[in-house]
């Protein structure tokens, strides 16, 4: 291997534009007829990280997750996300920019809410989701909160507001990769409610 510089651009033949057709990425020397090198070409994958504000609300009978998030999607585009649905729990609204529509199909027995976008999409891209499902008769011993995990994604971080209606009292259960905040720094300024920031794509959470 030797540096770029000791090859000479002038080589790289020119399109019609007079820009050149292909860019240097290494340079190699060899010394006899018989050099040979062997490459591997692969497609550049994406890499999507999701930063979301979450806000759950428990009614007697109605629950509502409401997520904007935005998903900042780098090296190379996409032209879709997904998510798997939360059981019980149905889309409401899902808008966004960059989305074109979006399809809900069944995959081993599981749903999966597919976002299409309007091409090949890259950088900061704001969506706009609302779930709504029926709220577990109570009292409940453990409840998982649902939780909406785009598949594409390799980081997810945010911040998660529970909001109790009235006559409804929250514990925590069980937690994974969260920790807790003061409500009312994140807007939680209802009785009982309850903040965590999302540290790791693999956050659970069971409330009683």
């Amino acid at each position: 291997v030797v540096n770029i510089t000791d090859f000479s651009g002038g080589l790289i033949p020119l399109d019609k534009k007079k820009k050149p057709t292909a860019s240097i990425q290494k340079v190699y020397r060899y010394a006899k007829a018989a050099g040979s090198l062997a490459v591997k070409v692969a497609p550049v994958a994406p890499e999507v990280r999701v930063s979301s504000e979450q806000r759950l609300s428990i009614g007697d009978e109605r629950t509502v997750l409401g997520v904007d998030f935005v998903a900042k999607i780098t090296r190379a585009g996409v032209f879709r996300l997904s998510f798997p649905l939360p059981a019980g729990f149905e889309v409401e609204s899902l808008t966004g920019g960059a989305l074109n529509h979006w399809v809900e199909v069944e995959e081993v027995d599981q749903r999966i809410v597919v976002m299409n976008l309007n091409g090949k999409t890259i950088g900061e891209q704001k969506f706009s989701l609302v779930l709504t499902g029926v709220t577990p008769a109570m009292p409940v011993e453990t409840w998982t909160v649902p939780k909406v995990e785009l598949r594409e994604s390799t980081r997810q971080s945010g911040q998660l507001l529970v909001v109790p209606g009235r006559g409804i009292q929250l514990k925590v259960d069980q937690r994974q990769d969260l920790s807790a905040l003061d409500p009312r720094s994140v807007g939680g300024n209802e009785p009982g409610s309850l903040a965590f920031r999302l540290l790791q794509k693999s956050w659970t959470l069971s409330l009683a």
